[in-house]
């Protein structure tokens, strides 16, 4: 992945798209994660390097997510859930949400919060959803990430019993600390 990117950026070698693209795909072949998102990003157009095709975007970012990058898991579980290039599938969306949310990416944890709430591809849980906004106000040093939940999360309490409230944040509290524990996270 290294060479092509050095070759993309022009990092010690001269600048040369069609040689990073060669390194790239070498590397994919290889399983690279590095490689599988970048060319994912590439063939999404994100760096507006040759024509587009989103199906071959979505195989690398799929490829990717299934060796375990966070950030392709994410956009996996995005793209199921928006249907553009593969048929929507909220269940499937869900399921790389939670892949990549575990693996401590906010963005995720912020779409598992609204898909336990409102009970999109997995069974509707107060407790889920409440659970992952406590994670995110523990781990996400900006308060803005929370703050954006805030509305729904007061929603949610709402029709949660002080019992289920304790619950949730008994779990994000032994998520948040295997997390920490597995990550050497501080």
């Amino acid at each position: 992945c290294q060479l092509g990117m050095f070759y993309m950026n022009g990092m010690g070698l001269e600048q040369n798209t069609e040689k990073a693209l060669h390194w790239l795909e070498k590397s994919a072949h290889q399983d690279d994660v590095c490689a599988l998102s970048f060319l994912g990003n590439i063939y999404s157009g994100l760096h507006h390097l040759g024509p587009k095709n989103h199906k071959t975007a979505f195989k690398y970012w799929l490829r990717a997510a299934e060796l375990g990058h966070m950030t392709s898991q994410a956009v996996v579980s995005l793209e199921y859930e928006l249907g553009t290039v593969v048929p929507k599938d909220y269940e499937k969306a869900a399921y790389w949400c939670r892949k990549s949310a575990e693996q401590g990416w906010g963005p995720a944890q912020r779409s598992l919060v609204s898909m336990y709430a409102e009970g999109r591809g997995v069974q509707q849980s107060n407790i889920s959803a409440y659970m992952w906004y406590m994670v995110i106000k523990d781990l996400q040093s900006e308060e803005v990430y929370a703050a954006m939940l805030e509305e729904q999360m007061k929603t949610v309490s709402e029709k949660m019993s002080p019992e289920e409230i304790q619950e949730a944040k008994q779990q994000a509290d032994t998520w948040v600390d295997n997390f920490r524990k597995q990550f050497s996270y501080q």
